[in-house]
């Protein structure tokens, strides 16, 4: 039994008397440890909260930018329809301003003035010419269009006279 006692004896460890101030050194290097370590953490926690931030402002920005892209979406949409009416309209006033030539050079023609010399005449020049013979004290022959009806022979007299005459003939057949 005294030889258990000594084998217990070496296998544990017999505790040891360490000086005072060696522990106070153990202490105040653990207290540098920690004012280095909170230090760090500050440090890890203001970078995080910068990072996190800079994120939610990346976020907001990104939002912004996809609802302008939506807008420019509806937007490209509504400059393809404004061009397919803006064609339309320049198709639309090229026939007008053809058949509002074809009707003056009529017109002129009802002076007597030669077709053939009208052919390549702008507005203002038609309306020149039709000035002039206005005023050299030409007067218009009963010339009649045809307008588009579509009826066979039908045609409109040219002079403002015979188109009121017209006018009111059909009003009274109504």
């Amino acid at each position: 039994m005294a030889e258990e006692i000594k084998a217990q004896s070496e296998e544990q460890p017999t505790a040891k008397m360490v000086p005072e101030s060696d522990l106070m050194a153990v202490k105040h290097n653990a207290e540098k440890e920690v004012g280095v370590l909170k230090t760090q953490v500050t440090e890890i926690t203001s970078a995080r909260d910068t990072i996190h931030n800079n994120l939610i402002q990346m976020q907001a920005a990104k939002e912004q930018l996809e609802e302008q892209l939506k807008e420019g979406v509806a937007t490209k949409s509504q400059v393809d329809e404004l061009q397919t009416k803006l064609t339309a309209a320049e198709s639309a006033v090229g026939n007008l301003t053809t058949r509002l030539l074809d009707l003056k050079k009529v017109s002129i023609e009802g002076y007597g003035y030669p077709a053939d010399q009208l052919q390549n005449k702008t507005s203002e020049q038609l309306e020149e010419i039709e000035a002039t013979l206005k005023l050299i004290g030409k007067t218009p022959q009963s010339v009649t269009v045809d307008v588009g009806g579509g009826g066979a022979g039908v045609s409109a007299p040219v002079t403002p006279f015979d188109v009121c005459k017209q006018e009111l003939a059909d009003l009274r057949k109504k």
